[in-house]
């Protein structure tokens, strides 16, 4: 057993130990200018050396410099309000001075995309798995009001969609416990992994940039991200100290759809030469959604004629009653806030961040009430059942978190650096039918990384780390089919990344122990599997590069898949676990190919997991309390798949660009037995065009999803759906402020859209056409 007494203990200890380092720190200089695409000096522009917490303002004609700069290669990162932003590598020899160029874009190519997911910073196109990232400007675009509808039209990844206010990312068809949702490197404590009615305590618009690995990301971050990882960035924790006392952002937005009304402010400043902080809150209201038609639709089976009428007529009469053009029950009330503060030295900082989110959401389509009394139960209670379907569902959740997050760089060529993080929290909600509550769930979570950077030759970046995890978690409530469990988990872990020429190599391996604790008659579980992966990205040139990765990543049940036993409304299903689960283990091959000419950039990947003792809910012909019987089931199963992307600029003059984008995705999903498994998205392409004058963008997307047809038993067919959207934005500079005004519209058609991920497919539509107005101001 460990404890966080002794995690804490040997944090401050290496930390101290670190301090006493004495080997001499060799530096040098970075010197340079940022310009823009037509190599006019950028006088607003910000630069930082990604992964070292140092960051400074251009002058009056683009010119910057870094003094005292460890020896290393780095990349360095420029960005401007008014033009855009770049990357450019910078090579530091000790006592010498590097002079670059920071080319800053209004298009930001694939390849040149920082990744910062992993321990490692480096651009998109030299990693070894296949790595997306979503900012802040196509956060605003996108318009959804949750995690998943923000990011569930990248390529590879979809959305739960249990209505606006909960849905949940899905990637490569895989979700839940298989897809670890992060801020700042830490798991968000929510538990909305346990059920696709529970939202993602994060919110978008508050954040810097969303980082998504589309493949296993197991070796970092644990046994719960076996398909791939979502680091949501917001600074919650400076790790820089900024150049001015205050900057910072505010937002505000209105949406047509749902009269949406929200505001967010992002403020982070300098306290003197060692203090930086940080600041920001949001609060977003909604009515209920529109959509086109009704919500709900009816599958009909075979019946004969006479049937087929009588339904029909049924049909009509709910139809009457329903209300057409409103998905109802469906609005949002949301608030976050957080404050932070950190102490930056010269070689690293150490702060902490307190963050409160409050959230009250309806939950369409769906009343716990809904499983039906038997027949012989008497009018009154079948009356009171009536209303209690009526009025719907809410969920009313609030969590409080606390953070520490430290990075110390150490004196030495060979110990490079040390980095700890620290999250705690206390999670609740409560599942409102009526006037009364049905069930309550409690969450108390605390998890702890400590990694230590290395460099065994010139040639090597890695690094080893420990993490460990204790979750409390309780259903309280006559709907509890979870008994209180507690979770304690403990890994260690190591990642190796050699970069040889042209070729990058990275392996890595981790072992990790669970203990599953029942508050119940049902045993206790221990857990312990080991994972490794190795990959390779071959590029001989600039323009174009080869990856390969292959892993064998375990997954460790969690309490629902264990010891479940009743009925789960929110599915409309009664679960039954089973305690003598084995742990899940997955084959996974990726192969990536990055092509990035100044003009054309694109990239392909393909992939194949092989799982054996997969998890998954069994459907039977069973019935209890109204419900289909699903027992929690292992079998061997395959997903495979692709995803592409080709961007391509059109026309280029003077400050006048307009590129071309097409993507697309697809992946399949079957049991050893050739069953296909639920919810599985269905393949889907897209495109779009993009015109920059200046400071005007123009933009226009459509999204083509096809019916999804291969199903397996029990599920229905959903049709397919094309979505158009499209925005124009203006952004101007007037007295060292930038103003950003973007008029936006999804869904501009009115099409129905029904995602085949969502068990509220046929009850609950995405909403309908929405034109929105947002207004940005950033000083």
């Amino acid at each position: 057993m460990f404890t966080w007494r002794r995690c804490l203990l040997v944090t401050a200890v290496t930390m101290l130990l670190g301090t006493s380092v004495t080997n001499a720190q060799n530096t040098g200089r970075i010197e340079g200018v940022a310009v823009s695409s037509s190599g006019v000096p950028v006088g607003d522009a910000e630069i930082r050396i990604v992964g070292l917490a140092r960051l400074v303002d251009a002058d009056d004609q683009g010119a910057f410099v870094f003094e005292d700069v460890p020896a290393g290669d780095y990349i360095v990162a420029v960005r401007s309000a008014q033009w855009g932003q770049g990357y450019v590598r910078a090579a530091v020899i000790a006592g010498g001075s590097t002079t670059i160029t920071a080319r800053i874009l209004h298009h930001v190519h694939l390849g040149e995309v920082i990744v910062t997911a992993g321990p490692v910073a480096h651009l998109r196109h030299d990693a070894v798995l296949p790595m997306d990232v979503v900012g802040i400007e196509d956060m605003l675009s996108a318009g959804g009001v949750s995690l998943g509808e923000v990011v569930g039209d990248r390529p590879g990844v979809s959305s739960t969609y249990f209505g606006p206010g909960a849905s949940r990312p899905l990637i490569r068809g895989l979700g839940g416990n298989r897809v670890t949702v992060m801020q700042q490197g830490i798991a968000i404590a929510d538990v909305s992994d346990y059920s696709p009615d529970h939202a993602v305590s994060v919110e978008p618009l508050t954040s810097d940039r969303i980082e998504i690995i589309r493949g296993p990301g197991t070796l970092l971050y644990g046994s719960s991200a076996m398909g791939g990882v979502l680091n949501v960035l917001d600074g919650r924790v400076p790790n820089e100290l900024p150049t001015q006392s205050i900057t910072g952002s505010v937002t505000v937005r209105g949406g047509s759809a749902a009269r949406e009304r929200t505001g967010a402010v992002n403020l982070q400043g300098a306290g003197g030469n060692h203090i930086a902080w940080h600041v920001s809150g949001l609060r977003r209201q909604t009515n209920d959604f529109s959509i086109p038609g009704f919500a709900e639709v009816h599958e009909d089976d075979e019946h004969d004629e006479e049937e087929e009428h009588e339904e029909e007529h049924e049909h009509d009469e709910e139809e009457e009653e329903a209300v057409a053009g409103v998905l109802e029950n469906s609005a949002v009330l949301t608030g976050s806030a957080s404050i932070g503060a950190s102490f930056i030295g010269s070689n690293g900082y150490i702060g902490a961040a307190y963050t409160y989110y409050d959230s009250r959401y309806g939950v369409p389509g769906h009343a716990h009430g809904e499983h039906h009394e038997e027949e012989e139960e008497h009018e009154e209670e079948e009356h009171e059942h009536e209303e209690e379907e009526e009025s719907g569902t809410e969920v009313d959740m609030i969590q409080k978190s606390f953070d520490i997050e430290g990075s110390w760089r150490f004196k030495s060529t060979i110990i490079r650096g040390l980095r700890v993080r620290f999250g705690a929290s206390n999670y609740t909600h409560d599942e409102i039918e009526g006037d009364h509550v049905g069930v309550t769930f409690d969450n108390e979570q605390i998890e702890g990384r400590l990694e230590l950077d290395h460099s065994i030759t010139a040639h090597n970046h890695g690094v080893i780390g420990i993490q460990v995890k204790n979750r409390d978690l309780s259903m309280i409530g006559e709907e509890a089919f979870i008994p209180e469990t507690a979770t304690d988990k403990l890994a260690v872990f190591a990642l190796e990344r050699f970069e040889i020429g042209s070729v990058i190599l990275e392996t890595g391996a981790r072992y990790e122990m669970a203990n599953l604790t029942p508050a119940s008659d049902a045993r206790d579980r221990e857990f312990s599997g080991a994972s490794l992966s190795a990959g390779v990205n071959y590029g001989p040139t600039d323009q174009w590069s080869l990856a390969l990765s292959a892993a064998r990543s375990v997954k460790i049940p969690d309490a629902s898949e264990l010891y479940s036993n009743g009925p789960h409304v929110a599915t409309r299903s009664f679960e039954i676990g089973d305690e003598n689960l084995e742990s899940e283990t997955a084959l996974s091959l990726d192969i990536s190919m990055h092509v990035h000419f100044p003009r054309v950039q694109a990239t392909f990947s393909v992939f194949d997991n092989r799982f054996k003792d997969f998890i998954y809910l069994r459907n039977t012909a069973e019935v209890e309390d109204g419900f289909a019987v699903f027992y929690v089931s292992q079998s061997d199963a395959t997903f495979r798949g692709f995803e592409t992307e080709l961007d391509v600029e059109l026309f280029s003059g003077d400050n006048r660009h307009v590129w071309a984008r097409l993507w697309s995705d697809r992946t399949r999903a079957e049991l050893s037995d050739g069953t296909p498994l639920p919810r599985i998205p269905p393949f889907r392409f897209g495109g779009g065009l993009r015109f920059v004058d200046g400071q005007l963008e123009v933009k226009a997307s459509f999204t083509n999803a096809a019916a999804q047809d291969r199903i397996p038993r029990y599920e229905h067919e959903t049709e397919g759906y094309t979505a158009l959207d499209a925005s124009v934005s203006w952004t101007f500079v007037a007295a060292q402020t930038a103003h950003a005004v973007t008029l936006s519209g999804g869904n501009l058609t009115d099409a129905e859209i029904r995602r085949h991920t969502s068990f509220l497919k046929d009850l609950a539509p995405l909403p309908g056409r929405d034109i929105r107005l947002s207004y940005q101001f950033i000083f």
